[in-house]
């Protein structure tokens, strides 16, 4: 795989949580064997522990809070200007 933004790997490792049964998503262990699995395949720079920043991802999604704080990802505010 190609380098990704931090944007796209965020992006894909959502849509890649997502896809998994809920039974398969439902515990935090779940979520860092998860994010374990997926640091190892993704490659995107990051100056965090891309396991520990993964696990953070999935905790905010879990939890309902926004992917980035108060700050949107480049790619929604792209998105937004062209509508």
């Amino acid at each position: 795989m190609t380098e990704l933004t931090k944007d796209e790997a965020r992006e894909e490792t959502l849509r890649r949580w997502r896809a998994l049964p809920a039974q398969e998503r439902e515990t935090e262990d779940q979520m860092q064997v998860f994010a374990a699995a997926l640091a190892e395949e993704l490659d995107f720079r990051t100056m965090a522990n891309s396991r520990k920043l993964i696990v953070s991802w999935l905790r905010r999604e879990r939890d309902g809070l926004p992917p980035w704080g108060n700050v949107p990802p480049e790619s929604e505010t792209r998105r937004d200007a062209a509508e």
